[in-house]
């Protein structure tokens, strides 16, 4: 059994791909288990060297193709999925076997349906396991009470994309896969084929190593400095942003004293900062980091706080997991998050710890960091607890394994 794993979105060092596919490289090969790595065509030598890959994808599962509004998500999927077809004809050469197992990670309806387009030009019995792996909702989708169904949106192309590639493939070599439990419901619901829950495909290892550090919180500095509260990740609209910043501000003028970091990616981002906190009182304690942060730049930030503010959209996050959200609870970080979404799911199941928010505003967002922060001893405690069997359960180690497990079946 070999793992062939088709990262489309593979292109720079600048994203998450190149440190989750390094996972992929390492455990594979702790596992004993041959893995072959293919990229997008953008990725260079700095890229394809160290993890031993091919460019050979066209587009990544989030290229967009300016078509016509109305027909926009159809024109993605029959394009892209044309050519990550003829593109997947690459392991035909490097003689891909019924044995083997051709990997996903960021699969979207183009590459549902490429993968159904090529195993279709297969004979059945030479036709490998496939295993997709999806990692958020339909852009346009809008979920009901429950987020176990869509009542707005476009969910054709993926259940299309699905249905096609189930019987390309069959029942039992297909592991049609969500990186969540909550996204497997939505999406068992809207295709009809049965999606299962893997881990998030992540390593931990930095936190482990602070897990028992001397100050009690195993925190680490970051360019020999701590915080009190970090607004990390994309500085967006989606992520609400410019709320969370706002309420962190109102916070310091409440708490002398309070530190935080926020992160941007440019110049006109941090002009934009500039202007909301100009005059506020203490605004001396914010730290901006401005630009690209490398993975491990990014984890020991993360690590350096004592609370993580993500101010999202609760839409936008009702079935989608938070790579944030991932870390700060592996760091053992309790946080402040909407309600209504994967995220609280995870505090009311009593894996993660942090205060919830019903809807986003300003008021709202600023009365729950606010009570997160005077929680934070008895907050912190808890999530410091749990963050071990974190680790442990939602890892790339884990999610190989399974996958593997379910590869090895008769």
């Amino acid at each position: 059994m070999r793992f062939f794993v088709l990262q489309n979105g593979l292109e720079s060092r600048a994203t998450h791909y190149f440190n989750e596919t390094l996972g992929w490289r390492e455990v594979c090969a702790a596992m004993g288990i041959p893995c072959r790595i293919y990229a997008n065509r953008k990725a260079g030598p700095e890229i394809t060297g160290p993890l031993d890959a091919l460019p050979t994808f066209t587009f990544a599962a989030d290229d967009g193709l300016p078509f016509d509004r109305e027909t926009q998500a159809l024109h993605d999927m029959v394009v892209k999925s044309l050519h990550f077809a003829q593109e997947c004809r690459l392991l035909d050469a490097h003689g891909v076997t019924a044995e083997d197992v051709v990997i996903a990670p960021y699969a979207g309806p183009a590459e549902l349906l490429g993968l159904a387009y090529w195993l279709e030009s297969r004979k059945r019995p030479a036709r490998p396991r496939i295993v997709t792996i999806m990692h958020r909702q339909g852009d346009d989708w809008q979920l009901d009470a429950t987020r176990r169904a869509v009542v707005a949106g476009q969910p054709a192309p993926i259940r299309y994309g699905a249905q096609r590639l189930v019987k390309a493939a069959g029942d039992d070599r297909l592991l049609f896969a969500a990186n969540s439990t909550t996204l497997a419901h939505l999406l068992t619901n809207v295709t009809d084929v049965a999606a299962t829950a893997l881990p998030v495909l992540l390593r931990h290892g930095m936190a482990a190593c602070f897990d028992a550090g001397p100050d009690g919180e195993g925190r680490p500095a970051y360019r020999d400095r701590r915080f009190d509260v970090g607004l990390l990740g994309e500085f967006r609209a989606e992520k609400g942003s410019r709320i969370g910043l706002k309420a962190l501000m109102r916070c310091f003028q409440d708490r002398p004293g309070l530190t935080g970091v926020v992160q941007v990616a440019d110049d006109v981002q941090a002009e934009a900062v500039g202007g909301l906190v100009a005059g506020v009182r203490g605004a001396g304690g914010l730290t901006v980091l401005k630009g690209e942060l490398t993975p491990g730049e990014f984890e020991t930030c993360v690590g350096a706080c004592r609370l993580l503010a993500l101010p999202y959209h609760p839409v936008r996050y009702a079935a989608r997991v938070s790579g944030l959200f991932v870390e700060a609870t592996a760091w053992g970080r309790p946080v402040v998050a909407p309600a209504g979404t994967w995220m609280s799911d995870m505090i009311d199941a009593g894996r993660a710890v942090g205060e919830r928010f019903e809807t986003l505003s300003l008021d709202t967002f600023h009365a729950t960091l606010l009570r997160a922060l005077d929680n934070l001893p008895e907050l912190s405690a808890r999530s410091r607890a749990l963050a071990p069997a974190w680790r442990r359960s939602e890892c790339t180690e884990n999610a190989i394994a399974q996958i593997a497990a379910w590869a090895r079946r008769p």
